[in-house]
């Protein structure tokens, strides 16, 4: 799978779970400064790490927010994962 794959993969998953309104809205938030690093995320966070069978959603999301949802020093960049996807709730 090459990198434009898992971009369209990852948008498509991250859309799933914020709804498009949000993730437009993180989309754009910086708008031509933070469009590097909205393709990586979309690539390989939402089209990688996320898609990976080994466990379901819910977990991944309580895991990732066990590690870095507390943390009052987290970069900005992992902030996007605090929130707990629409669909891993009572999952």
């Amino acid at each position: 799978m090459d990198v434009q794959e898992q971009k369209e993969r990852g948008l498509k998953l991250r859309v799933d779970m914020f709804g498009r309104e949000a993730v437009d809205k993180r989309m754009n938030a910086f708008g031509d400064f933070g469009k590097p690093l909205q393709q990586i995320i979309n690539a390989y966070a939402y089209g990688d790490v996320w898609q990976r069978p080994s466990l379901p959603p819910a977990v991944k999301s309580l895991g990732w927010r066990s590690v870095h949802g507390q943390s009052a020093t987290a970069p900005f960049a992992w902030s996007i994962f605090w929130s707990v996807p629409r669909y891993a709730v009572g999952s």
